[in-house]
């Protein structure tokens, strides 16, 4: 069991730093102080340390949502609850809990460490291991160890209902709670289950009735002669052997005949194919064979016009060669001349791009000109420079135009600055006898001595000003005189410019024109080189045209024969375009010929006759194993038809046992859903019995402490009513009664001292008989406020004889704002061992405490 052995905390509630160390001796802890002074932050902090909340601030609110009100006010920095706990054997336990903000408010669990972990849970170190299921350490902390002042109103005040559920998590019978829950559910289960297997059973006889119109007309002998109709079949199977037999190894009732016959059909769907593939063959055999004497005519036509072709081909470069041929011509100067322009095109091509610049003025673009081109800089260069001379010299103008103004102004200011000094001098030194300016004798008034002084700087000053302003006037005629001299020169330059431009863009066409002309004769020289080559004229230059005339007389008679007159008619590049496009036609033909041929796996056309008749026997064979297929298939078909009726009817009696089950199961159900129901009805009954045989140990003590403190003359007894027929909803009624069995309700006929007391005995009934928790320590705050002396003697009297009687074992924390109440306990509990917490004043730095034992 633990106590509490040491509470350290820091900028929580009123507290800035406190580190309170609790002797293992003390029997009492007692606390002490006016209001205001950190008793009541003190408890928030064994609350909020231990279970995450502050019970009174537990109903949320906009403006508790909007506040930060765990941290100190004053701090800067997040505070902490730190309490240490020590068991008999005096093993330590730390729970350390730390605030957190969060959107404009801290009130939240915060950042709980055990044993500086950030894992673990506060019930597995202060329940008892085997009550942990029945109990949640937060909800049952308050009234179990706690006693706050919001507490002792709110037990008695507030709904029985309420009342019930703090009760119900006080003693851990909030589990019997749950069993007309589970009875209620297990009942319902019974119900879905057997309304699913009616559901079922309906669903399985009318799979009876379709069965049976299936199978009215089988018979035992249909079920023999499937055996023998299906091993004929699977000899005429056996007999084609592209399908394995071994498919028929199996029972012919168990095995799947829709398999066979699936693999039958594909065996026919494969022959149809390889049918088909072969018919569409013997017709492409057919195509060819039609075609054949128009294939061997294209033969020939396309040997005749290549002839004419060549011959056409040989006359159009003879005649390119008399055209074109120089024998004088050098092609080495020419690539030269070539590549000079090319050269030159792309020093132009450089130009070009500065002149399109958008981004840059005329006299930039001029100055990268200048750089890139010699001639631009033999035009340009002196007026650049005359340009350039002139806008120094005009920025050296405005330069001394500056300084000009920046003595006038400094004339005035110093003038100001003299004025105001001489004045302030006066005033500070009303007896002075000379001037501190001029060192003249005083003769005058302050304020006209200042007014002369005045003038007389006006006068010496204005002639200064005057002065530097008549510079001013010959600068400025100057600085206007340059800057039109620059303009002028500026237009001049942008004129040029612009005829630069035009001469740039005309040379650049003037030079690509010529570079075409250059490339095109390069082209004509090359081919009459590569023609001369073909002709075998190489080398020759002196009777070139001889020997081409030679060529040309033999080429001419070829195209003289009779067979090609029809091509000379016209010129020759009309002729040629002709024969080009008709051997284009016949060389598709004949090659779309060719590859009919060679698809069919054909090399000669002499072949077509012998293939056409192999393929003829082949169609011929797959048809008749079609047939026998088709015959199989249509009796395996029937058989199926025949099995799948046997299987229904297996299915049928397989059906009509599983009905009879799911019949006996519906009634076990429904006997079951009966019985749940009568014991749900006795379970209320049953829990009030239980609850009332829990409390009555409470119940005896309670009335005990009560009559102890006798704070009703009349109403003496104390009781309560409790059903839980609500289940979680359940009802805790308090009753007093009086010695002639008189009944009354606290609730409305006491006062609140005497509500205090009630609570009282029903907080230390609880806490002192509680066995669920490992925390031996109760906590009260201020827990005598409205009662008289008496019945706080009385109560005093209690915890001393609690104490005294070794009844109970825990550390008792009671806080009072009352100094001679304090005082009194003091004298009452001085045979006790007692610590005591003095709160003697607070401020920003927190609350200030006296601590000692008694």
């Amino acid at each position: 069991m633990y106590k509490l052995k040491e509470v350290n905390i820091k900028n929580f509630r009123g507290y800035r730093e406190e580190k309170i160390k609790i002797p293992k001796e003390a029997d009492i802890i007692l606390l002490t102080g006016n209001n205001g002074l950190g008793k009541t932050s003190f408890f928030d902090a064994i609350e909020w340390g231990i279970t995450g909340q502050i019970k009174r601030y537990k109903p949320p609110s906009n403006e508790r949502n909007s506040e930060c009100f765990l941290k100190n006010k004053h701090a800067n920095e997040q505070g902490y609850v730190n309490i240490i706990f020590e068991d008999e054997e005096g093993r330590e336990v730390y729970i350390k809990r730390t605030t957190k903000e969060d959107r404009g408010n801290d009130y939240n669990p915060g950042i709980l460490e055990i044993n500086q972990n950030l894992k673990g849970a506060i019930t597995d170190i202060l329940v008892k291991s085997n009550k942990e299921k029945d109990f949640e350490f937060n909800k049952s902390f308050n009234f179990s160890h706690l006693l706050s002042q919001e507490l002792i109103s709110d037990f008695v005040r507030n709904h029985e209902t309420e009342r019930y559920s703090v009760l119900s998590n006080l003693i851990g019978f909030k589990n019997y709670d749950a069993y007309s829950k589970k009875l209620k559910e297990l009942r319902k289960e019974c119900n879905t289950q057997y309304r699913g297997l009616e559901k079922e059973s309906g669903e399985k006889e009318k799979e009876v009735i379709k069965l049976k119109e299936k199978v009215k007309n089988f018979t035992d002998k249909d079920g023999k002669d499937l055996k023998t109709k299906y091993s004929k079949i699977s000899m005429e199977i056996s007999l084609h052997n592209s399908i394995d037999n071994s498919i028929f190894s199996q029972d012919v009732i168990d095995m799947d005949k829709n398999e066979v016959l699936e693999i039958l059909r594909e065996e026919k769907n494969n022959l149809d194919k390889k049918n088909t593939s072969y018919k569409e063959k013997l017709n492409k055999i057919i195509d060819l064979q039609e075609g054949k004497k128009d294939y061997s005519k294209w033969c020939n036509q396309q040997k005749k016009l290549r002839r004419i072709k060549e011959a056409l081909d040989k006359k159009s470069k003879i005649n390119f060669i008399k055209k074109n041929y120089e024998s004088d011509l050098n092609e080495q100067e020419l690539k030269v001349k070539i590549n000079n322009i090319s050269k030159k095109i792309v020093d132009l091509e450089e130009i070009i791009v500065i002149i399109e610049k958008k981004d840059m003025n005329i006299m930039e673009k001029l100055d990268l000109l200048v750089e890139k081109e010699v001639e631009i800089k033999k035009r340009f260069n002196n007026k650049i420079l005359n340009f350039e001379e002139l806008n120094k010299e005009i920025n050296d103008i405005n330069k001394e135009l500056d300084d000009i103004e920046n003595k006038i102004e400094e004339i005035s200011n110093i003038e100001k600055k003299l004025l105001v000094g001489a004045h302030n001098y006066f005033l500070k030194n009303s007896s002075a006898e000379k001037c501190p300016v001029c060192f003249k004798k005083i003769e005058i008034e302050v304020d006209d001595l200042v007014s002369d002084l005045k003038e007389r700087l006006e006068k010496e000053g204005g002639k200064l000003i005057k002065n530097y302003l008549e510079q001013k006037e010959d600068i400025e005629d100057d600085l206007e005189y340059n800057i039109n001299e620059r303009d002028k020169i500026k237009e001049k330059i942008e004129d040029q410019y612009l005829k630069l431009k035009d001469e740039v863009f005309k040379d650049y066409k003037i030079i690509l024109d010529l570079k075409e002309k250059l490339n095109e004769k390069m082209d004509n020289i090359k081919k009459v080189k590569f023609y001369l080559q073909e002709l075998n004229l190489e080398g020759t230059s002196d009777n070139i045209f001889d020997k081409l005339k030679e060529i040309e007389a033999k080429n001419n008679k070829v195209l003289l024969n009779d067979n090609y007159k029809r091509y000379t008619i016209n010129n020759n590049s009309e002729n040629l375009g002709q024969l080009t496009n008709q051997l284009e036609k016949l060389d598709d033909k004949i090659n779309t010929y060719q590859v009919k041929l060679h698809n069919l796996g054909i090399d000669n056309i002499s072949e077509l006759k012998d293939t056409f008749k192999k393929t003829e026997e082949k169609i011929s064979k797959v048809d008749y194993k079609i047939e026998k297929i088709n015959e199989i298939i249509s009796e395996l078909d029937s058989i199926i038809k025949a099995i799948e009726v046997s299987k229904d009817n297996d299915k049928l009696k397989k059906l009509k046992k599983e009905i009879s089950i799911i019949k006996k199961k519906i009634e076990f159900l429904k006997k079951k859903e009966k019985e749940l129901k009568k014991i749900e009805k006795e379970v209320p009954t049953v829990i009030n019995e239980m609850t009332e045989e829990i409390l009555s140990p409470y119940k005896k003590l309670a009335n005990t402490i009560y009559q102890k403190i006798n704070p009703q003359p009349i109403y003496t007894r104390m009781d309560w009513e409790i059903d839980s027929t609500g289940h979680n909803n359940g009802t805790l009624r308090l009753k007093m009664y009086s010695d002639d069995g008189k009944e009354a309700n606290p609730s409305y006929i006491y006062s609140s001292a005497q509500v205090n007391v009630i609570v009282l005995s029903l907080f230390l009934s609880f806490a002192l008989q509680q066995n669920w928790s490992k925390l031996d320590a109760i906590f009260m705050d201020d827990p005598v406020q409205n009662m008289d002396d008496i019945n706080i003697f009385s109560w005093i009297d209690v915890i001393r004889n609690i104490i005294f009687k070794k009844a109970n074992s825990k550390q008792i924390f009671i806080s009072t704002h009352d100094r001679k109440l304090s005082n009194f306990m003091k004298t009452k509990f001085r045979m006790l061992d007692v610590f005591v917490l003095d709160f003697v004043g607070y401020d920003k730095t927190g609350s200030k405490i006296k601590k000692g034992m008694l």
